[in-house]
């Protein structure tokens, strides 16, 4: 179990390495760029904009996906759940057919 956590939290610490890295270097990019400072923001907007759009789609595929999977999980449940309710009653239909026939073999045997 430690060996799991400490696996967790150096993949933690290299994550945000990663993303730290990432706003360092973009940082950097917009410092020593050549571009006047209207049309960077422009650009920057844009990007911002396009960047949104396409998390904004992939959170919506996966959450139609997750609502996919959901559905599935569900009609296996029930299906699963009418097949042990039918079964259940088949066992129950055998115990009463088994205590029935008990019971006359003890009337049988029964002196009187």
């Amino acid at each position: 179990m430690a060996e799991y956590n400490r696996g967790l939290n150096v993949g933690f610490a290299a994550g945000v390495g990663f993303v730290l890295g990432l706003f360092a270097g973009a940082l950097m990019g917009m410092l020593y760029t050549p571009k006047p400072g209207a049309e960077l923001r422009r650009e920057l907007k844009e990007r911002g904009t396009e960047y949104y759009e396409k998390g904004k789609e992939a959170v919506d595929t996966a959450m139609e996906k997750a609502r996919e999977g959901i559905e599935v999980g569900r009609k296996r449940v029930t299906e699963i759940a009418e097949k042990v309710a039918e079964r259940v009653e088949d066992i129950k239909s055998a115990v009463s057919k088994a205590a029935e026939a008990g019971e006359e073999q003890a009337e049988k045997v029964k002196p009187e």
